[in-house]
């Protein structure tokens, strides 16, 4: 593959990546009021309702569930559930 096609196939992918935000968000945990998120794989983040970690709000807490908010829309997460993908392509 030429220098030409592969410097076009980098900027179509990063086009691409920059328009699709599907992340994997897991409820690890509740510190107090707080969710403790796991995002894309990454290092545990507590976050408090209302604010905002890489994208993915927390709506709200309550006991074991969180409501997150991503791309619009709400999605309610339990503890130690199956991690879903949540956002849309």
């Amino acid at each position: 593959m030429g220098w030409r096609h592969l410097s076009l196939l980098l900027i179509a992918l990063t086009a691409f990546s920059g328009m699709t935000q599907a992340q994997s968000v897991v409820l690890a945990g509740m510190l107090g009021n707080k969710a403790l998120l796991i995002v894309n794989g990454g290092a545990p983040r507590s976050v408090a309702a209302g604010e905002t970690h890489q994208g993915v709000k927390v709506v709200s807490t309550v006991g074991e569930h969180a409501v997150l908010e991503l791309a619009g829309k709400r999605h309610t997460l339990r503890i130690a559930g199956i991690p879903p993908i949540l956002g849309g392509t």
